[in-house]
């Protein structure tokens, strides 16, 4: 068991993700991790293939002539499917010295052998963005390591690009792969230099992003490169082709023309007897309609009338009985509250006339008992 251990334990060290690659550690100054110098290496792939893609666009639309655009949009491929070829090696060091090799060629193509008829007269904008993206891989380099002899190792990028120089547009053919030439001098190991399986897993799952987001751009621009191409190879016979078609639409134009010219004479004789026709017919349907309108509001008028009388009698009946039972039960009310208040009254009258007589008796009495004659006697 313990032997199986210890050779788990030495794979599992050999299989983890190093920091940088052998060709990484061999060069001075550089702090970088493997996944830091990738995402450089990727941001520079980026800028080349935008630069290059726009200068291309600019020259192809300021000039007509087919070949000069044909030329344009053919770097413009070239130089993106070699910028992807190089930026993806499986050492971002090895990456980016090759994306500067390949940069380094473009400069000096356009700077020399190429011909200024190449691209016609807005030439001077390959030239300017072969530069820019040259000078944009070194800014990167001093940026990543501050190497002594840095200057040193960027002069032999420029021996290789001139020893290896382009010829024509297509840009992956007699390019090597030579960075490891140009930055270390030390061998490094395979093992080191391809680092693990997760760091190569991660690798190709980045390629594939890329590719994923540049293939139907590709695409595109193969496929105006190829309608240049054909619109070149049979552009005479099509455009033959279009001025007899042309001339055979003329004759059919004008006698189109003239049948036009005689149907629309009839058209405004049709039209203005439509237009009669229609009209007496809408004037009759409209007079029917009104006709029979009145007669429905009439007859709804009439309905609603003899409705209106019905209820008016039967309010009016209601009326009437309501008042002759309220009056009724008023009368009664009324003879109850007289008979009450003159048996009250009777009442009254009859205390009060008791009273009156024992008053006047009272009086009588002590009237006698105070008379003169009743004193002497």
């Amino acid at each position: 068991m313990a032997p199986l251990a210890a050779a788990l334990g030495s794979a599992a060290c050999q299989t983890a993700a190093p920091r940088q690659t052998d060709f990484m550690e061999q060069l001075p100054g550089l702090e970088l991790t493997i996944n830091e110098l990738r995402f450089v290496v990727l941001d520079y792939h980026d800028y080349f293939i935008s630069t290059v893609e726009n200068a291309a666009r600019e020259m192809a639309e300021l000039q007509t002539d087919r070949q000069h655009q044909m030329n344009a949009f053919s770097w413009r491929n070239n130089s993106v499917s070699a910028a992807q070829e190089f930026a993806f090696q499986t050492d971002p060091l090895v990456a980016l010295v090759e994306l500067m090799v390949l940069s380094a060629r473009m400069r000096d193509y356009f700077d020399g052998p190429a011909p200024p008829e190449l691209f016609g007269p807005p030439y001077r904008l390959a030239v300017e963005a072969a530069h820019e993206v040259d000078e944009r891989g070194r800014v990167i380099a001093r940026y990543i390591t501050d190497v002594p002899d840095l200057e040193q190792r960027l002069a032999r990028i420029d021996s290789v690009a001139a020893a290896d120089p382009l010829d024509d547009l297509a840009f992956l053919e007699g390019s090597a792969f030579v960075a490891p030439q140009l930055f270390v001098t030390e061998s490094a190991s395979g093992l080191g230099a391809l680092g693990s399986i997760e760091q190569t897993t991660r690798d190709l799952s980045e390629r594939v992003n890329v590719y994923y987001r540049y293939l139907p751009k590709q695409l595109r621009w193969e496929m105006e490169l190829f309608a240049l191409r054909a619109y070149d190879e049979f552009g005479e016979d099509l455009v033959a082709d279009v001025d007899e078609v042309a001339g055979a639409l003329t004759s059919i134009d004008g006698r189109i023309a003239a049948i036009t010219d005689s149907l629309l004479t009839e058209i405004e004789i049709l039209a203005d007897e439509i237009i009669e026709r229609e009209r007496s017919t809408i004037l009759s349907e409209v007079d029917r309609e009104r006709i029979a309108t009145i007669e429905a509001l009439h007859a709804e008028l009439s309905f609603v009338l003899a409705d209106v009388e019905r209820q008016r009698t039967e309010t009016l009946r209601s009326v009437d009985e309501i008042v002759a039972g309220t009056r009724s039960d008023v009368v009664s009310d009324v003879d109850a509250v007289l008979d009450d208040a003159l048996t009250r009254l009777t009442r009254l009258a009859v205390g009060l006339g008791i009273g009156i007589f024992l008053a006047a008796a009272a009086l009588i009495l002590l009237f006698n008992r105070t008379r003169p004659e009743s004193r002497a006697a």
